[in-house]
C-alpha cells in the first residue's frame, strides 16, 4: 500500500523504507499459500491445509476467504488462527514457537486475517497483475531504502531484486542471516539505520 500510495502521490512522499516487498501479484500468492514454502514447511502448511475441505485445496487463498465470512464464529475463528500461524510459523530463519503461538487468541488472529484475505483474494484491488512493478518507474525521483532478508519466504526476495532494478536510484539492503519479520535482529538493525540515514536528509 505504501509503494501504490507513493506512486499514485508521489509529490507528498519524502521517502520510502520498505521491509519485505510485495506486490499482491499472483505469482507471490501462488508461491506462499499454495505451492512453494510448503515445501520448506510442510508439516506447518499441513496444518494450514487441513481446515479447508479436500476440494478447495486446488484455490487455498479463495478457500480461506469463504470461511473468513462464514456466519459461524467457531468456522471463522478456525480458519483466522491457521492462516495466521502459518504465516507466522514461516516469518522467521530460525522459527519462534512463541511467535506462532500469540495467533492463537482469536481477537489478534480475526481480524488480521480477514483484512489480509480479503485483499490477497482481490488481488490487491490493483488494475492487472504485477501493477506496482509495472509502474515502478513513478518512484525514481523519491529516496528509495529497501530492506530485504534473503530467506524470507513470505515475501521472497525476488520481488525486492525487481523492483531495485526498476527503481536503479533505490538502496537495496540484504540481510543475508534473515527472513521475513522485522522483529528479526538483523533485520531491526537495517531498519533502524535507514531510519537515522533518513534523518540525516530532512
Amino acid at each position: 500500500m505504501a509503494m501504490y500510495y507513493s506512486i499514485l502521490c508521489a509529490q507528498r512522499v519524502r521517502g520510502l523504507i520498505l521491509r519485505g516487498v510485495f506486490f499482491v501479484c499472483a505469482r507471490e500468492l501462488q508461491w506462499f499459500y499454495q505451492d512453494g514454502a510448503d515445501r520448506i514447511f510442510p508439516e506447518e502448511f499441513e496444518r494450514f491445509k487441513a481446515v479447508v475441505p479436500e476440494g478447495e485445496r486446488h484455490a487455498m487463498i479463495a478457500a480461506y476467504n469463504r470461511l473468513l465470512n462464514s456466519p459461524e464464529s467457531d468456522q471463522v475463528e478456525e480458519a483466522a488462527i491457521a492462516w495466521c500461524q502459518w504465516e507466522a510459523a514461516a516469518s522467521f530463519l530460525v522459527p519462534r514457537k512463541e511467535h506462532v503461538e500469540k495467533y492463537s487468541d482469536p481477537e489478534i488472529s480475526v481480524p488480521f486475517a480477514k483484512i489480509e484475505c480479503h485483499y490477497f483474494a482481490n488481488l490487491g484491488f490493483f488494475e492487472g497483475d504485477n501493477e506496482i512493478l509495472r509502474r515502478a518507474s513513478a518512484l525514481r525521483d523519491i529516496p528509495l531504502r529497501i530492506v530485504q532478508g534473503r530467506y524470507d519466504l513470505v515475501c521472497p526476495m525476488e520481488s525486492a531484486w525487481l523492483l531495485h532494478r526498476a527503481v536503479p536510484n533505490s538502496k537495496l539492503s540484504i540481510v543475508d542471516k534473515a527472513g521475513h519479520s522485522a522483529l528479526d535482529e538483523a533485520i531491526t538493525k537495517q531498519l533502524v539505520e535507514a531510519a537515522n540515514d533518513f534523518r540525516a536528509l530532512s
